[in-house]
């Protein structure tokens, strides 16, 4: 779960997001020489079915999403557990929640039309005054 964040958290800020081989998985590895194992292509975990498939969507999210892809960064909330941000683009805007607590996060977050915004990745509720987010997890919304 906490890849899966980093791995959100990357793809929600400006630049070119960076994966390095088998992090698409969680491949195991450690100090040198066990840098990097050699890269499995079947018989995954769960896990590393869960954190394959995030990455393949939020590649898709982002390459759907101008603001994602190049819009300028603002901050609407920041606490210790959790991140709002915000992208804006000329014709788009995108919205991004990061919860890393094991517990589901109310923000208070003033969302102008909060009923035009779309989610486009993960599951939570955006509203006029609050965001929903589930425990350990990322969601993204557009308009």
């Amino acid at each position: 779960a906490a890849l899966r964040l980093a791995q959100s958290f990357l793809y929600a800020i400006p630049g070119v997001p960076l994966t390095y081989y088998g992090d698409e998985i969680g491949l195991a590895g450690a100090g040198d020489p066990d840098n990097r194992r050699m890269m499995s292509f079947d018989n995954w975990s769960e896990e590393q079915e869960k954190t394959h498939e995030h990455l393949s969507k939020l590649g898709k999210v982002r390459l759907a999403s101008r603001a994602l892809r190049r819009g300028e960064l603002s901050i609407l909330f920041s606490s210790p557990d959790t991140l709002v941000l915000k992208r804006t683009s000329d014709s788009e805007e995108a919205i991004v929640a990061l919860n890393r607590s094991y517990e589901p996060a109310e923000i208070p977050v003033s969302i102008p039309d909060a009923e035009a915004w779309n989610t486009v990745f993960g599951e939570g509720t955006i509203a006029e005054s609050t965001l929903s987010i589930p425990s350990r997890s990322s969601v993204f919304w557009t308009r």
